[in-house]
């Protein structure tokens, strides 16, 4: 998260409409203004601990901390100076097909969405309508594409 930017840096990036950014690749950035002019910018790194282990040490690594601020500023050269107040990483979600995915599981009683890796604002809403509809709708055109079948349920009783 950026210091806030003054209004001269503000008009500097020509960002008018506070909307969301972000691309397309695999590891990809993200980047919100937040309503006191901070500049939220995220993603790329997803650095694989063998084990999928949780540990403490596994949340902030300052390699990839250094990239991501390289990459903001070639993506705001005209920002350079600026400083970052907050930094945070830690473990993401993700399928081997960087897809949510979804299923259900207890003979169709539960059904789960997950995966999103970070692009879920959107997805998370169809992948819940998904699941309401495994649990309430089984004639839900939703539960005819491919990316709803693909999934299976799981966790029989």
């Amino acid at each position: 998260m950026s210091e806030p930017l003054s209004p001269s840096q503000m008009a500097s990036i020509g960002w008018k409409n506070r909307q969301g950014l972000g691309d397309c690749a695999n590891q990809f950035h993200y980047y919100r203004l937040t309503h006191d002019d901070r500049i939220l910018w995220g993603g790329y790194d997803a650095i694989y601990h063998y084990g999928s282990g949780l540990q403490r040490g596994h949340e902030q690594r300052p390699e990839t901390l250094e990239r991501l601020s390289r990459q903001f500023f070639e993506t705001f050269p005209q920002l350079e100076g600026l400083r970052f107040s907050h930094t945070w990483g830690g473990p993401i979600g993700t399928t081997t097909r960087f897809c949510m995915d979804t299923g259900s599981a207890f003979a169709g009683r539960v059904a789960w969405a997950v995966g999103y890796t970070g692009l879920g604002v959107v997805a998370s809403r169809f992948g819940a309508q998904i699941g309401l509809d495994r649990l309430d709708n089984p004639d839900s055109p939703r539960l005819k594409l491919r990316l709803a079948r693909s999934s299976g349920d799981t966790l029989a009783p």
